[in-house]
Parts: C-alpha cells; structure tokens; sequence
C-alpha cells in the first residue's frame, strides 16, 4: 500500500507536468489548433476569476480538449518505457525468452508506429480522436493496446485517471487564458527539440522548453 501511494504521488505531479508541457509544446507549434481548443474552453467554461465552480461533467464534454490531450499523451507519453523480468522461460514473436531476462518495452516506439497508427503516425492530429464509438476510443489504432502510455492489465498506471484529469483541467485554463508560442532554440531546426530519453525514466526536454505567453483579453 505505501509503495503504490508513493508511486500514485510522485508519478501523480512529474508525469502530469511533463503531459501538460508536451501538449503545450504542440499547441504552441500550430495556431489553428490552438485556437480551435480555446474557442471550444470560452464557449463552455466559465473564466476562472468568475467564481463559478466547474464540474467534472463540463471538462467531458470539451470533446476537443479531450482529443488535444489524447493525442498528446499518444505521441509524448511522460514514461517512454517500462521494464519487466520474464517470470518463466517464454517464446515471444518466435524469439525464445529465457527466465528472469529483462524485457524493455518502448511505449514511445508503440505510440508512434504506422503500423499501428497509420502513414501520419509521427503527426500530432487530435482530429483522430474525434467522432463516436470505436473510432473516438481507439484514434483510429487497429486496437485499444496499441495506446500504451499508461500500459495494461494487472500492472497498469493506477492514477491513470487522476493524471488525465489533471492534464484537462490545467491546460483549459491556461490555454483559455493565454497564447503560447514557441521560442526555436540556437542549433535547432524551426520549432524543434531534443527529447531526453535516457537521464531519467520520464520523457523530458533537453535543457527545457521555452515558450512565449500572453494573456488573452477577457477571460
């Protein structure tokens, strides 16, 4: 119980920053995108100095907010990978597994494979996340383990909700109050950056992300 609090704690605020960092990097890189999220926040959630209490049920029906922050997780989960030991001797994809072997699996690999997500799986496109049924559920995936950001099964994230809900509620209000845009960085292509994949077992940027705000008039 207490280890589990301590993962539930510590994955619970770096994951969720890091998230929000990564789906601001995005927006920051495309204005269209961004405006279209915070169109869709000041049409449906009152500004945060209103005093109004927002409910649980108007962050789920920000469709598009939910969307920004699915694809986001998609394509930069905060944990890129995951380590397991092989319990028994196995064969996985005809290769021959012995006891106690570790086995690393990249999430971040998974997330981005054409494969699996299609000839624009390296593209950050909310829109695939839009629409009804299995197409909303699964983002166009050939099937829900494709998304492996929060992993599956027994051993799954076990904040994996509270994390999601953090990431909606902080990036609507901090999208519907300022606009972000990205600040390139010297030895960089236009509007990139390094990711850091080895420091640490989260998923961040190399020297930091910088990004230019202002605040949006009226809300």
């Amino acid at each position: 119980m207490v280890s589990q609090c301590m993962a539930f704690l510590a994955a619970g605020h770096e994951a969720s920053a890091l998230a929000l960092g990564w789906t601001l990097y995005e927006l920051s890189l495309d204005f269209q995108r961004q405006a279209r999220l915070r169109e869709e926040i000041h049409s449906n959630l009152p500004a945060p100095g209103s005093g109004v209490q927002i409910e649980a049920s108007q962050i789920d029906r920000l469709e598009y907010l939910g969307a920004v922050v699915q694809e986001s997780l998609r394509k930069w989960g905060p944990v890129p990978r995951q380590t397991r030991i092989s319990p028994r001797a196995m064969t996985v994809s005809n290769h021959v597994v012995l006891k106690n072997t570790p086995l690393v699996v990249s999430f971040y690999a998974m997330n981005r494979m054409q494969e699996n997500w299609g000839s624009d799986a390296a593209e950050f496109r909310p829109e695939r996340w839009l629409g009804s049924g299995e197409a909303k559920a699964l983002g166009g995936a050939k099937d829900r383990f494709c998304f492996s950001t929060f992993s599956h099964g027994a051993r799954s994230c076990i904040g994996q909700r509270f994390a999601h809900y953090e990431v909606l509620v902080f990036l609507a209000g901090l999208v519907g109050a300022f606009e972000w845009s990205f600040v390139d960085k010297e030895g960089l292509p236009r509007g990139m950056v390094d990711a850091d994949h080895d420091s640490t077992v989260m998923l961040k940027v190399a020297d930091g992300l910088q990004l230019a705000v202002k605040a949006v008039d009226g809300w």
